[in-house]
């Protein structure tokens, strides 16, 4: 089975996510082909080994840019949709099993199988801030905001564990 980790970095140096992706990318390697996908141009597998005191022979890193999205753009919701749906769709499309170690808002999994693990939900459910501060009508601010409830439970319910 082809498995993909991503490791989306805080701000912060390596710490408890990349000990924990590590460890976990050490056990599955012994029966499974495993990349640690991330965007942090220090990482290496060298210095995730050091410190989680792994053994990461067997596993691939791949890195990729990091790329912001922002929640509450666009008025029509199918391209909305489409657009967040595209959103880092790169980062699992490859794998049958995909595990997502965000920090921010998770993209929507493409694997055959997701998992998605919280560390810490600092994050609120995204709303749309530009209706709000528009002063648009409470209509639309409640047609937006069941939009995004809706896409928010959306990009959850692809990741099945």
């Amino acid at each position: 089975m082809r498995i993909g980790i991503y490791n989306e970095p805080s701000s912060g140096g390596i710490g408890g996510t990349e000990v924990s992706v590590a460890v976990l990318a050490e056990a599955l390697s012994r029966q499974h082909e495993v990349e640690i996908i991330h965007h942090k141009p220090s990482m290496d597998l060298k210095r995730m080994s050091e410190i989680s005191h792994t053994d990461l022979q067997a596993v691939r890193m791949r890195y990729v840019t990091g790329r912001p999205y922002s929640f509450g753009t666009g008025h029509n919701p199918v391209r909305r949709y489409k657009s967040a749906r595209l959103w880092q769709a790169d980062l699992s499309e490859p794998y049958d099993l995909f595990i997502n170690f965000p920090h921010g808002y998770p993209p929507f999994c493409h694997a055959r199988l997701g998992a998605l693990v919280v560390l810490f939900p600092f994050h609120n459910r995204p709303h749309n801030d530009s209706i709000n501060e528009s002063g648009g009508s409470s209509v639309w601010r409640r047609l937006a905001n069941t939009y995004n409830e809706w896409e928010w439970r959306s990009r959850l319910n692809s990741y099945q564990i």
